[in-house]
C-alpha cells in the first residue's frame, strides 16, 4: 500500500547483521549434552526395563540414613549421584529410581556415572545432576501452572523430568463446583491422547 513504507521496512529488517565470533558457537549444537541425555535415557530405560510406576507421595521428604554413617557416605553419594543423573531422563519417583540403583550394584553404579562425563568437553560445564549431597532432597509430583511458580520463586538445584501424561491430571475443586467435571475430564483425555500420539511419532522419527 506503501512503497516508501516497504523500502524502509526492507533496509531495516533485512540489513546485513554481523555477530561476535567469540558468541557463534555458542549456537551451535552442543553434542555433549545431546550425546549425554541420549545415553542417560537409554541406560534409565534399560535399568527400570519398563517397570510399573510405583505410587509415591506428591511431597516426598527423602531420607539421607546413609549419610549419618561414615562408612558408607561414599556408597550414598555414589548412589545419590547415579539417581539423580537417571532421574531427568525418566518418570519414576526418586525414590523408586533409588532402590533399583542401589540394588544394581557398585559396578552398574559407576557405569551411569561415568555416561555423565563421557563426553565432556574441556569447556563444558558439570551437569547439575553433579550437585549432589545436599542436606535435604524434596522429590515433588506437581502440575505444570504448580511448578512454573516453584521454578521462578525458589532458590535450589531443580533437577526436573520432562512434562508428562503419565501421573494423570489435577482436577481443580471449582469444576467440580461448575458442574463440569465431565467436560473437563473428556477434554483432559483428548489432550493425553494427543500427547501420546506425539511422542508415538517422534519415536518414530
Amino acid at each position: 500500500m506503501s512503497p516508501e513504507i516497504a523500502d524502509r521496512a526492507e533496509r531495516e529488517l533485512l540489513r546485513e547483521v554481523r555477530v561476535a565470533p567469540t558468541l557463534v558457537k555458542y549456537a551451535d549444537p552442543n553434542r555433549y549434552e545431546i550425546e549425554t541425555r541420549r545415553e542417560l535415557q537409554q541406560a534409565a530405560a534399560e535399568l527400570m526395563q519398563g517397570a510399573v510406576i510405583e505410587p509415591a507421595p506428591l511431597v516426598d521428604l527423602l531420607d539421607n540414613d546413609l549419610l549419618d554413617n561414615d562408612s558408607h557416605c561414599n556408597d550414598a553419594l555414589q548412589i545419590e549421584l547415579a539417581t539423580t543423573l537417571l532421574y531427568g531422563h525418566c518418570h519414576y519417583s526418586y525414590r523408586q529410581l533409588r532402590q533399583t540403583i542401589e540394588a544394581a550394584g557398585e559396578a552398574r553404579r559407576r557405569e551411569i556415572i561415568d555416561l555423565g562425563l563421557r563426553h565432556r568437553g574441556s569447556h563444558d560445564e558439570m551437569p547439575r545432576p553433579f550437585s549432589a549431597g545436599q542436606q535435604f532432597s524434596f522429590d515433588i509430583l506437581m502440575d505444570i501452572g504448580g511448578f512454573r511458580d516453584m521454578h521462578r520463586h525458589r532458590r535450589c538445584v531443580q533437577i526436573m523430568q520432562d512434562f508428562s501424561t503419565a501421573h494423570g491430571f489435577d482436577t481443580p475443586p471449582e469444576v467440580e463446583a461448575a458442574g463440569i467435571r465431565s467436560d473437563y475430564e473428556a477434554a483432559m483425555k483428548r489432550a493425553e491422547t494427543a500427547v501420546q500420539a506425539h511422542v508415538i511419532q517422534d519415536g518414530l522419527r
